[in-house]
């Protein structure tokens, strides 16, 4: 039988899958741009941070649908779209910072 989670919950383990999925393209990103030398290609380096930050944020947003399933109610459900939403953008925003800090 499935259980079903509380907001809460659902928060707890978007945060944990979330965290690990931003930490995973962080190094696949890292490791992308070794090659690349920013002083003459700058255009590829957004390029990948384009990609990367894209495939986050669609990540993310398949996580926080994933969850939504899990909660009961319409109230919960929706919260839980305007929370998770936040943290979506909380994330990227993360992301970006890792980024710029290259």
């Amino acid at each position: 039988m499935h259980m079903k989670n509380s907001l809460q919950q659902v928060q707890v383990l978007f945060h944990n899958r979330a965290g690990e999925v931003m930490q995973t393209l962080y190094s696949q990103f890292r490791y992308a741009i070794t090659p690349i030398d920013r002083q003459w290609e700058e255009n590829v380096f957004q390029q990948q941070y384009g990609k990367f930050t894209s495939l986050l944020k669609q990540r993310l947003d398949g996580i926080m649908l994933e969850l939504m399933a899990q909660l009961d109610t319409d109230a919960e459900r929706n919260e839980w779209n305007q929370a998770g939403s936040r943290f979506v953008q909380d994330y990227l925003r993360e992301f970006s910072q890792k980024i710029k800090g290259l």
